[in-house]
């Protein structure tokens, strides 16, 4: 099966062009604990990323994705630090991930034109652009790329015979498995097949079930790896009632879908209050879910590709239902929806498919060939519209602090958007503007994680050493196991001439944190050796 060159690197310039201007975007929020501030991947320590959660975070609840970490590292190793090297790198990403859908629609459709036009909808849907900048929306970009060379070479497989239908076999296992260690949820991809073989191909249930068994063994591998690995992960979770958590879900998911069919205020960050399911943003939910249910059973028999398409989009979206669970913030965050991207461009393009092949038939012949010039200028007009309108929504991320500062003035009663407003601030060396903002974030809500931290750090950069005292101690209050307020007590301390507390802070630090080498030292020198 050939794929002309000039197509690929057409596919490439597009992504370039629509993109390029994200190597000057700096690092922005979750970037910090991920990339600048990770030791693992600061020095590029291979066995801690591949063997442990603490290398994505520094309290060990985060997950195992060692694959993403480990680009990360190579992106360290070859920049030195410089961001618009992990930039490039992204963008590069985004652009395999677009060939790759371009591939499996050469798969599905046998033509080029109905690829090509999957391929550029998954490259400039506005939906994308915060998966592109945002540097810690990586391991959705690879979870994405790995089901797609898998799902491909999976179609490969199934034509082909011999040594070369096993080597594209293998090929798709393997590449199932990068996926899974690049972010959890690529799990999916077994439904991916599934319906496929259900839906598309029509395949009895006893042959479904030989050719998807290896796609099963390796999904529970990857999730018994991601248990022993990152074991604190299935115990975290978000302090809201289990009906609560699942309403919300389900809010989520609609937004998700309702993002990609009308693409229309998509904001970098949007906020997502808890919704009961008496709330006012359910109906609207449940709007979305029955059109979408009424979609795809009226498909299934007339447009089957179209109707596959829906299920993989809905079903890569189903782990942001989860999402109540694990966190208190950040439940609407677009690139979450990155891998639906493929399955509803999938489906687009088949409906229009579909509707030219009923339409063409029923115009005159005059029209009809009107219709390849006009929609030859029409697709350019909309391909520089889609290219300039995602460079112009890239601009929101080129500056840390103006992100935070106009999320903050367009939500400005969620805490979350000024206390991440205040972090801005202080790495901007803006101290005084750090300390208003997370003032404000804890006027909104007085139990925001880590902001009394963060407070008495800017305190601290500024000297007022009585002030950081107490917002340090009041962050311990809330959480006697915050290592890094422990510490930085202890620090302060010190710094003041009071060693006995100074031991005392250190030590409670390294009860939390057996590991934490550099404060036990100074556990020791202080007389406190345990």
């Amino acid at each position: 099966m050939r794929h002309p060159a000039t197509v690929v690197l057409g596919l490439a310039l597009v992504v370039a062009v629509a993109y390029g201007g994200a190597v000057r975007d700096g690092f922005l929020y979750d970037d910090f604990q991920l990339i600048v501030d990770n030791p693992a991947v600061q020095r590029h320590d291979w066995g801690m990323i591949w063997t442990s959660a603490a290398a994505e975070s520094a309290d060990a609840s985060g997950r195992n994705r060692p694959v993403t970490l480990s680009t990360y590292a190579i992106d360290r190793l070859v920049s030195g630090g410089r961001a618009a090297v992990y930039h490039a790198t992204q963008v590069a990403w985004h652009g395999l991930v677009v060939i790759l859908v371009y591939l499996v629609g050469r798969a599905l459709w046998r033509r080029p034109a109905p690829a090509i036009a999957a391929a550029l909808l998954v490259a400039l849907h506005p939906v994308q652009t915060e998966a592109v900048h945002y540097l810690s929306a990586r391991a959705s970009i690879l979870s994405t790329l790995g089901m797609l060379v898998a799902l491909w070479a999976y179609l490969a497989a199934r034509e082909g015979m011999g040594h070369g239908r096993r080597a594209w076999f293998g090929l798709s296992l393997a590449a199932f498995a990068a996926a899974c260690l690049s972010k959890e949820s690529a799990i999916i991809l077994v439904v991916w097949l599934a319906a496929y073989e259900a839906m598309v191909v029509r395949t009895v249930a006893r042959d479904m079930i030989v050719r998807l068994a290896p796609y099963a063994a390796v999904a529970v591998a990857a999730a018994v790896w991601q248990h022993l690995a990152a074991p604190g992960v299935w115990g975290y979770g978000a302090s809201v009632s289990r009906v609560t958590g699942v309403a919300t879900g389900a809010v989520v998911l609609a937004r998700h879908v309702a993002a990609w069919v009308v693409p229309i205020g998509i904001e970098p960050v949007s906020p997502q209050p808890w919704t009961a399911w008496t709330g006012p943003a359910v109906l609207p939910a449940a709007g979305w879910f029955v059109g979408a249910a009424a979609c795809l059973v009226w498909w299934w028999r007339r447009a089957p590709l179209a109707a596959w398409g829906g299920v993989c989009g809905l079903a890569a979206l189903l782990p942001v239902t989860v999402l109540p669970f694990m966190t208190n913030v950040a439940l609407f965050q677009p690139h979450r929806g990155y891998p639906a991207s493929a399955g509803f461009a999938l489906a687009t393009v088949e409906l229009a498919r579909m509707l030219s092949a009923w339409g063409l038939p029923r115009l005159n012949p005059g029209t009809v060939a009107r219709i390849p010039a006009a929609g030859l200028m029409a697709g350019v007009v909309l391909l520089v519209g889609a290219i300039g309108f995602d460079a112009r929504q890239g601009l929101a991320w080129r500056d840390e602090v103006r992100f935070w500062f106009e999320a903050a003035a367009r939500h400005p009663h969620e805490a979350a958007y000024a206390h991440s407003l205040g972090a801005a601030r202080l790495r901007a060396n803006d101290a005084p503007g750090a300390i208003e903002a997370f003032s404000t974030a804890l006027g909104l809500d007085p139990t925001l994680p880590r902001a009394q931290y963060n407070l008495g750090l800017a305190y601290t950069t500024m000297g007022r050493l009585d002030e950081a005292r107490d917002a340090y101690e009041r962050a311990i209050e809330r959480d006697p196991s915050d290592v890094k307020a422990l510490a930085n007590l202890g620090l302060l301390y010190e710094r003041r001439g009071d060693p006995e507390r100074a031991r005392q802070a250190y030590q409670a630090a390294v009860r939390v944190a057996p590991g934490l080498d550099w404060v036990r030292e100074r556990v020791e020198r202080l007389g406190g050796g345990r």
